[in-house]
């Protein structure tokens, strides 16, 4: 019998120079699908952190986009735009010197799901690029992942993959920002 959810990520391309186990990603999937959720759902809000005096994060998130059909997913504009609000959220900005102002825009650029005989697998690519007002395009960093699932939870396998994704991608931002400074 095959476990709820599998997810295997591949690292980002800035940061992580070990592999990362399955389990991390798991893991990151069901919290960012929790808090994807919001406060009234049980979820947190970016903003329960928020403190008096607290400097302002430096990544604020732009354009999220694609031009990709999710076979499950009916919109995954919000879907994504969701799980970098929450990754972004819980990035710990405090070791590292960031100066000024950056913007994140994100593409979906593969969610697919295929069949095998017992599951359902869904691998999703994403690209994020930071960028500045002064300088333009900074850094770009992609995420991979795959999720597998029983045959009938397409939209779970899918939204499983896009949160590993989303996590492996923004996962080494504050260090690939500090660098490319």
């Amino acid at each position: 019998m095959l476990p709820s959810v599998l997810v295997i990520g591949a690292a980002a391309t800035f940061g992580l120079s070990e592999p990362t186990s399955p389990t991390l990603f798991i893991e990151a999937a069901r919290e960012a699908r929790e808090a994807h959720r919001g406060p009234l759902l049980g979820g947190r809000s970016p903003h329960d952190d928020d403190a008096v005096g607290r400097r302002p994060d430096p990544i604020l998130l732009g354009a999220v986009t694609t031009r990709v059909a999710p076979a499950h997913l009916r919109d995954p504009i919000p879907v994504l735009r969701g799980y970098l609000q929450t990754e972004l959220a819980g990035l710990d900005w405090t070791k590292r010197q960031i100066k000024g102002q950056y913007t994140l825009l994100a593409s979906l650029v593969r969610l697919e799901t295929s069949a095998t005989k017992n599951s359902l697998v869904a691998s999703c690519a994403i690209t994020a690029s930071v960028q500045d007002a002064k300088h333009g395009l900074l850094l770009v960093i992609e995420g991979k992942a795959a999720a597998e699932d029983a045959k009938s939870a397409g939209e779970r396998a899918e939204n499983d993959a896009l949160a590993a994704a989303v996590h492996s991608s923004l996962a080494s931002l504050p260090d690939a920002l500090a660098r490319a400074q």
